[in-house]
């Protein structure tokens, strides 16, 4: 209304500024107007003001907040229906301080049987509930388990990870969501590269000597920019700085010996999937080199296997490096009379392998879930 009157208000300003000045009547009749319009305006305001004070004013208080402080309720009155969905997702948090210790004490039972039982799986059994976390993530049924500020406390009395991943830093490959995992699951050491340095072996060390893991997995992935990088001329890492020049040297040592046959690979994707396979067994190998993994490795108490991650489709491919390969007492692998070629002779299996493109070794390996078996399970 206040607009509507104002723009009249205007309208007639305008229209007594185009009359002829020496019309008395006409003059005499706008100033009326303008008169009678401001007073509307005035009586307007006024309504207006009242309507807001009686809302402030006349509304009288609820019994409830007369009531003393220890009697007021603790939720404001709500339908059945509407209180029950509340109080299923919402719990009063008295009761939630007045069963804390309670109920840290029964989480951290109950996490330290959960640990227990973690302990007792088997390097296999911990490598297929991998395999079946990284099924529900890319065919969408991940279950992202998360956990309550209780159950985070209770995870003060200590770790017990089933498995040890070393992974690429980088910020597309979340190692514990391709895997459906959640907190303490996962003993995840991220590296650009998944480098194994000197640093990188001694976490591992320790999470297998004193965490008790069973379980090593050293993932790559699609378009790693490491290995990529790795894989420039001499003169081009030079301008990089010094530290990260250090660690595209390791990753290019690494890839030397396949220099040739990433040449000729045409397709840079597939020359970029096979340079990552390859430096990922290399970090295997560099793994193996400690005395302590390989009698674990013998004695069955460890599983080291390397996977590669497709970005694309979201599925982890693991390569069983156990059945493949056995490693010397110089650290450095050499194939296994299971894995040899049926042309070559036992001493010239060794020879044979070197010759072998990383495609080809990696159609001997031994898949631990292949095509039909994950087509069965995403059915």
């Amino acid at each position: 209304k206040l607009r509507g009157i104002r723009h009249l208000q205007g309208r007639l300003s305008s229209t007594s500024q185009t009359m002829d000045d020496d019309v008395p009547s006409f003059n005499v009749l706008m100033t009326a107007a303008t008169i009678a319009l401001f007073i509307l305006n005035v009586l307007l305001a006024l309504r207006l003001r009242s309507l807001h004070s009686s809302s402030l004013h006349t509304v009288p208080l609820p019994p409830e907040a007369l009531a003393p402080v220890a009697h007021r309720p603790t939720r404001p009155s709500l339908p059945p229906v509407l209180l029950e969905k509340v109080q299923k997702h919402v719990p009063d948090p008295r009761d939630a301080l007045s069963h804390h210790a309670a109920n840290v004490k029964q989480l951290i039972t109950l996490r330290r049987s959960h640990d227990a039982a973690v302990r007792q799986q088997s390097p296999r059994e911990i490598l297929s509930d991998l395999q079946e976390g990284n099924l529900r993530f890319w065919s969408g049924c991940a279950q992202k388990p998360c956990l309550s500020a209780l159950e985070r406390q209770a995870l003060l009395e200590g770790q017990a990870p089933k498995v040890a991943i070393v992974g690429c830093a980088d910020s597309r490959v979340p190692v514990e969501m391709i895997f459906d995992q959640g907190i303490g699951d996962v003993f995840c050491i991220r590296v650009a590269g998944s480098l194994c340095s000197s640093t990188v072996a001694a976490s591992i060390e320790y999470a297998v000597h004193h965490l008790g893991v069973k379980l090593i997995v050293v993932l790559g992935h699609e378009g790693c920019g490491a290995v990529t990088a790795a894989q420039l001329p001499d003169d081009k890492l030079e301008n990089e700085p010094p530290s990260l020049r250090d660690l595209l040297r390791s990753i290019k040592a690494d890839l030397e010996p396949s220099a040739r046959t990433l040449a000729a690979v045409r397709d840079p994707r597939a020359r970029n999937r096979e340079a990552v396979t390859i430096n990922t067994l290399a970090q295997v190998r560099r793994f193996l080199a400690n005395e302590q993994m390989r009698q674990k490795l013998a004695a069955g108490e460890l599983l080291m296997v390397s996977a590669f991650y497709n970005m694309t489709t979201g599925v982890v491919d693991f390569m069983d490096t156990e059945s493949t390969d056995t490693c010397s007492a110089e650290g450095r692998p050499a194939a296994s009379d299971a894995t040899s070629l049926s042309s070559a002779s036992s001493s010239e299996a060794g020879d044979a392998d070197n010759q072998l493109t990383p495609r080809q070794r990696l159609a001997r390996q031994v898949p631990l879930m292949d095509s039909s078996t994950r087509a069965a399970a995403a059915a």
